[in-house]
């Protein structure tokens, strides 16, 4: 089972503590860490889930036409 090993990747980091405000959670910089972490293992384990790899089923939100969102949709779908 794929998983993260947050303390070994944690400390490939030089002055890693700086990643915790008190020693147990996450500074903003350590939050980016744990993401970039968890991203990678999901990538690499998981590539059909990339989301660059995923088609679409909707607009993206910046192409939905805010005035008029049926239009973008089409007819039949609750908007």
């Amino acid at each position: 089972l794929p998983h993260v090993d947050l303390w070994a990747e944690l400390q490939k980091y030089e002055n890693w503590g700086r990643f915790f405000d008190d020693g147990l959670h996450y500074t903003p910089e350590g939050n980016e860490a744990v993401y970039q972490a968890v991203r990678s293992v999901l990538h690499d384990s998981f590539p059909h889930l990339n989301p660059d790899a995923m088609p679409m089923h909707f607009p993206a939100w910046d192409d939905v036409d805010a005035e008029d969102p049926s239009a973008t949709f089409g007819p039949g779908v609750a908007v």
